[in-house]
């Protein structure tokens, strides 16, 4: 039965592609989108829960804004950058490109690994004094220091911190007491400690609070999804995601107009915009794929696939060491800004990036369905990783996931740089944790 469902997985993939040469673009998203449904709600393995949200997520931010915000008009023009226009191939190689992608992600799916480590005894806990003493004094350090920094952008704007111009910086001993503080979170994560998530979460809201949104949301969410499994409880999408978009939508958008600057100008009537608004802000994610494919050497556009280390490279010298700022390498993002909106990359205003734009950009079609089928075996394996007591295997989860998820909206590799850097620094500190704190198995 399963290879049934496999071929006929593999027929309807090449049928739509197929069919796509001869539709309009419009019927062409709708078909697009069908697939997309159909995929979620036919998901061979439903343990799989991260391959399953990855790809709920991949549909919000390049599926569903093509039904949205206007069919065959929305993919012909950017949104942040009206200026990106696609001519009439091109328009269909970006809905080829979205289609090529669901369909190898698809393949992928019915060769993950099946039998998912189940339920694990959480962890024991030794000198339980002083790892509350060390989190709370970690964690009130660590929050007050970023609420000091929300209100430094507030006063001085996000772009002084994206530059690095912030009068607020954040030093080696505040960085390691960070440090303490995510190490004693995923130790007490591990023993289910209620409070421990709750300060987790909190320190999350604080993260969001300085102006990044989409990485502390994942690590929030990343949070709750572990302490479910350890509680033995099945992940529900439908009821909490009403409640995310009822609660969280204005969160998220607040923050965008207190990092811009514009708070004095916000009325409590604005909140119901948000709603609607949102939807143009997860369309500027089209806009990455659009500038990949429109780009026909016009403009003298070089990508690194290096930038997200060097840039972190830049940032260490600069905030820890106080070096000038120097410029090695720029990526997707930075590059396309500069060419089709220097008067916004003059202000320090990027569009982002895209792991599907960035593929296309280097390596066209084939790369697309490269990155397709390699997705899920990644989000598997960060599965693997969440289903343990394990510190070194939840320290790679709660490091990887969130940027690996983020690069749906981000650079291909950058999640990878930065959270192996990140990882190498939280290393001694976890060790710490682990030789002073961790007790046998209860």
């Amino acid at each position: 039965m399963k290879n049934i469902f496999f071929v006929a997985d593999i027929l309807l993939g090449l049928l739509l592609i197929f069919i796509g040469f001869y539709v309009s673009l419009n019927f062409f998203i709708f078909l697009i989108t069908f697939y997309w449904l159909y995929l979620l709600f036919f998901f061979p393995n439903r343990e799989n829960n991260l391959t399953f949200i990855y790809l709920l997520i991949f549909g919000i931010f390049f599926v569903l804004p093509m039904i949205f915000l206007g069919g065959e008009e929305f993919i012909g023009r950017g949104v942040l950058f009206p200026n990106v226009s696609l001519e009439q191939n091109e328009k269909f190689i970006f809905l080829a490109v979205i289609l090529i992608f669901l369909f190898f992600f698809r393949l992928s799916c019915f060769f993950l690994p099946k039998n998912l480590p189940k339920y694990q005894e959480n962890n024991a806990l030794k000198n339980k004094a002083l790892i509350y003493l060390l989190f709370f004094t970690s964690f009130l350090w660590i929050t007050s220091y970023n609420i000091r920094e929300a209100l430094a952008v507030y006063e001085e704007g996000y772009l002084n911190l994206s530059s690095g111009n912030l009068s607020v910086s954040k030093g080696l001993i505040t960085l390691g007491i960070e440090q303490i503080f995510i190490a004693l979170s995923i130790l007490l994560l591990s023993n289910k400690n209620k409070i421990g998530l709750i300060t987790f979460l909190f320190y999350c809201l604080t993260l969001m609070s300085v102006g990044q949104r989409m990485p502390p949301l994942f690590l929030a969410f990343f949070g709750i999804l572990y302490y479910q499994f350890l509680n033995k409880k099945q992940l529900k999408f439908i009821l909490p995601g009403f409640f995310a978009y009822i609660f969280l939508i204005p969160i998220i958008q607040l923050i965008a107009v207190i990092r811009s600057g514009n708070l004095n100008n916000f009325k409590i009537s604005d909140l119901s915009s948000f709603y609607l608004d949102i939807w143009n802000v997860i369309g500027h994610s089209s806009d990455t794929l659009k500038a990949s494919i429109a780009d026909d050497g016009l403009y003298n556009i070089k990508v690194s696939l290096l930038a997200q280390f060097f840039n972190i490279v830049e940032v260490i010298m600069e905030r820890v060491f106080n070096f000038e700022s120097f410029e090695i390498s720029n990526g997707f993002a930075v590059e396309f800004t500069k060419a089709y909106q220097p008067n916004l990359y003059e202000l320090g205003i990027t569009f982002a990036s895209s792991s599907i734009a960035e593929a296309y950009y280097f390596g066209g079609v084939l790369l697309v369905a490269i990155l397709g089928f390699i997705t899920p075996f990644i989000s598997s394996f960060l599965e693997r990783s969440m289903r343990t007591t394990n510190l070194f295997y939840l320290a790679i989860f709660f490091t990887f996931a969130p940027r690996f998820f983020t690069s749906i909206r981000n650079e291909m590799f950058g999640w990878l740089i930065s959270g192996s850097i990140y990882f190498l620094v939280l290393l001694p500190f976890l060790y710490f944790v682990y030789r002073t704190f961790l007790l046998k198995k209860s």
